[in-house]
């Protein structure tokens, strides 16, 4: 799981999705399953405290793409 986060990070454009394509994976993603999602988030947020120097890199892509 790190090493997708870190891979999409690096480098956005190799799933090939589009931004619309992304959003409504998301959507899936969270509309799924209260439990998978939860037991989904729980190990991404476990291996990003983990792995500070990751967690630092997906802050920054977050707060980058938020700022449309």
């Amino acid at each position: 799981m790190i090493v997708l986060l870190d891979n999409l990070l690096t480098n956005p454009f190799t799933i090939g999705l589009t931004r619309n394509e992304l959003l409504a994976n998301a959507v899936s993603f969270f509309i799924a399953g209260f439990q998978t999602t939860s037991e989904t988030l729980l190990f991404a947020f476990y291996e990003l405290a983990q792995h500070p120097q990751i967690q630092e890199k997906v802050r920054r892509g977050v707060l980058r793409n938020l700022q449309y």
